[in-house]
């Protein structure tokens, strides 16, 4: 009987104490970054940042192309080996000597 008693305190004392343990909202937070996905998931940056790539100054590499299932880029295969180098193979110059027989 006494075993009983504890646990049905205990059960009241759990359920009194809900409310408590449940986050609440901040009076003061209006951040923008509390959408349901980031409420889910704090560390979350879904829906926090443009899809379209900032540009920032002017560009001097090359630019790549994004993967296809045209291009090859994407797809569940092994890759091909007769695909191109990836830098162009450079001639190897024979050295230059002078008059006096001497490399420059």
């Amino acid at each position: 009987m006494n075993s009983c008693v504890r646990h049905v305190a205990a059960l009241v004392l759990g359920l009194a104490l809900i409310p408590l343990a449940q986050a609440q909202d901040l009076p003061g937070s209006n951040s923008g970054n509390n959408g349901p996905i980031h409420r889910a998931n704090p560390n979350s940056m879904q829906g926090t940042q443009s899809n379209v790539p900032a540009i920032h100054g002017i560009q001097t590499g090359p630019t790549t192309r994004p993967p296809t299932l045209e291009n090859g880029g994407i797809g569940n295969r092994y890759p091909q080996r007769d695909t191109a180098p990836s830098r162009p193979a450079t001639d190897t110059k024979a050295p230059v000597y002078d008059a006096n027989g001497n490399r420059r």
